[in-house]
């Protein structure tokens, strides 16, 4: 902050100095301006992104897919639901949500503003059934209610454990993807079914 002061301050002496303006100031005061509005882009975007300022995109460094909790998922509640269920489209999002019910430790950003899996949950219940078509795919869905907010300011991501933030729309396909491997019958299930879930 004080620095910011002294630039002002400076700025103030050189517009007083009028004749001088014309033959060095004027490159010095845009090369001070350039830098300023660097340093208040940087901070804009560490705030952003919660001081992350670069979102994986559901990889780690080390290229790794991440997931919303423990893999294997054969032993957990999201996936004994799923067994029981009609494995459609629709039950591969009530799995999402399972998962997401499952993952207490986990950040979820949206608009610039923290949510608890809890708060997450309850809105993917909402968008759920208020935005889901009959049969559409589980991850034309993610892709349209998740993914569609263009602005970074808009972007919904995770923020993990170990500090890293990563898309939401991405973590959610890898679940997707790890739920089709490990459960390969339902990869063309059959949305006809008439159990609801």
């Amino acid at each position: 902050m004080r620095f910011l002061l002294e630039i002002e301050t400076q700025m103030d002496k050189i517009l007083q100095n009028t004749s001088e303006i014309s033959k060095v100031v004027i490159p010095n005061v845009i090369s001070i301006s350039k830098r300023i509005f660097v340093f208040i882009l940087i901070l804009h975007t560490s705030f952003l992104f919660g001081c992350s300022a670069i979102l994986k995109q559901g990889v780690t460094p080390e290229g790794e897919k991440v997931y919303l909790g423990h893999t294997p998922i054969e032993s957990t509640p999201a996936y004994e639901n799923f067994l029981r269920s009609s494995k459609s489209e629709t039950a591969k999002l009530y799995y999402l949500l399972d998962r997401i019910k499952d993952s207490k430790e986990l950040a979820y950003y949206f608009e610039g503003s923290r949510y608890s899996w809890m708060e997450a949950y309850a809105a993917g219940t909402w968008v759920l059934w208020r935005h889901y078509k009959k049969g559409e795919n589980a991850k034309s869905f993610l892709r349209r209610e998740v993914s569609r907010y263009p602005g970074p300011a808009q972007t919904a991501y995770i923020k993990f454990p170990d500090g890293l933030s990563h898309l939401t729309y991405h973590v959610l396909v890898n679940e997707l993807e790890l739920l089709d491997q490990t459960h390969p019958q339902n990869m063309n299930s059959n949305s006809t079914s008439k159990n609801k879930f």
